[in-house]
């Protein structure tokens, strides 16, 4: 595995280190976000190799960020 470090975002080495991303793959994700001036998770996403469930469960286990999913809470509203 064989990969320019400084071509992919600190998540893509991760992914590709933890074998949920090929290196081929990242590096694409990378130049295509950067020709569209976008993040690395954005073209992540559309690229549909990894669902925002999965990146975020990963993202939440690698780097202790927290992971909550909006979908799952209740907004009770009193007017």
């Amino acid at each position: 595995m064989l990969m320019d470090a400084a071509s992919i975002s600190g998540l893509g080495r991760a992914l590709v280190q933890s074998e949920h991303l090929l290196v081929q793959d990242a590096e694409s994700i990378q130049r295509q976000a950067q020709a569209s001036n976008i993040s690395f998770v954005e073209q992540l996403v559309l690229s549909k190799k990894l669902t925002p469930l999965a990146i975020a469960k990963f993202a939440s286990g690698m780097f202790g960020l927290p992971c909550l999913s909006l979908m799952l809470q209740t907004v009770h509203v009193n007017i």
